[in-house]
């Protein structure tokens, strides 16, 4: 059996895996109604490992959303064009939609002809579709799925390729944990002429800030645990970063020509009521401690809580938003309605 077979034949057998274990019903139960519907148009590239793009829309309670789509393929080999049509199950609020998804597709929806696409992401949300590919790819296909919610009306969704700056590499179960590794990597560099003027109106090392490279990655891992009294989670990361070739254009980093440093991002752990409280909505009460990431309303006040340049390089990817050693309580209602 070939790799490309072999991967195939795993994604196949884990999709059967996971059907049962989202189903737990017998023959004569009720198929469970869908949330929502989707549609999705995209392609894939990969030579072994590569990506997916591309656009979606959803119907939710009466309204259309338009849905952005990238993904990681694991195992694949060539390109592909993707359409498919599905159902949403598990969706209570649109919200719920964004994030990353655990995907797994059998048949021969990726080389060629029609086959299943199964996801989930950790808000228990599950989309299963039917999906058609046309061109050149084997293998497994789509393994994370990451999905951008827009806003209801809004313009459809951009269907471009590009380079996601996070990937999800999907969700693996050992024992009652959930496992998702993460990785989010950056670049840049820029170029001037003649900065500082020669020196005429500057002075220390500006006038040898013209050209300069900065990269950052942040390697990451969450963890998770569904229980009865809601669900557990957690997050730890760290960030590397790098200024290299010479000053940047701010100058932070002096006359260093290379600044690098690795620190602690995220370590946090999380707790979420899911419907622990059905009568407040689901996951109306959420806490959290720890060196995490937050905003409150759009950010003005309060939204990246790192801190970058100087002998930490990368000033302008500027890649640490993670506030340290803090408490988090959020308190969020699900507005009812009561019909005459």
């Amino acid at each position: 059996m070939t790799r490309s077979a072999l991967c195939a034949t795993v994604a196949a057998l884990s999709l059967i895996t996971v059907a049962a274990q989202a189903g737990q019903r017998s023959a004569s139960d009720p198929a469970p109604a869908a949330d929502a519907t989707i549609t999705l148009s995209g392609r894939t590239a990969a030579i072994g490992v590569g990506f997916a793009w591309g656009a979606s829309s959803v119907e939710f309670q009466g309204k259309t959303y338009p849905v952005r789509v990238d993904g990681f393929v694991l195992g694949g080999l060539g390109t592909a064009s993707l359409e498919g049509v599905g159902e949403v199950f598990g969706l209570t609020k649109i919200d719920d939609l964004n994030g990353n998804y655990t995907a797994l597709a059998s048949g021969g929806a990726f080389g060629g002809g029609t086959g299943k696409l199964a996801m989930r992401n950790d808000k228990s949300v599950r989309i299963v579709m039917d999906v058609k590919g046309e061109g050149l790819q084997v293998g497994a296909g789509p393994r994370g799925i990451t999905l951008s919610v827009g806003e209801a009306g809004g313009p459809p969704a951009d269907a471009s390729p590009r380079l996601p700056q996070t990937l999800g590499f999907g969700e693996s179960k050992t024992g009652p944990l959930f496992f998702r590794p993460t990785l989010n990597a950056q670049f840049f560099t820029a170029a001037s002429g003649n900065p500082g003027f020669n020196g005429k109106w500057s002075f220390g090392p500006v006038d040898q800030a013209n050209n300069w490279f900065e990269h950052s990655n942040e390697v990451g891992l969450n963890v998770r645990y569904p229980a009865s009294f809601g669900t557990l989670q957690g997050r730890v990361s760290g960030v590397y970063s790098l200024t290299a070739s010479g000053p940047d254009g701010a100058v932070s980093n002096g006359s260093k020509g290379t600044v690098t440093k690795y620190t602690l991002e995220s370590a946090y752990l999380a707790w979420q009521s899911e419907d622990l409280f059905p009568e407040l909505g689901h996951n109306a009460i959420e806490l959290s401690g720890g060196n995490q990431n937050y905003q409150v309303f759009d950010g003005l006040l309060f939204w990246d809580g790192g801190q970058d340049s100087t002998n930490r390089g990368a000033n302008w990817l500027s890649p640490r938003k993670a506030f340290r050693e803090t408490g988090i309580a959020r308190l969020n209602l699900t507005s009812r309605t009561t019909g005459s």
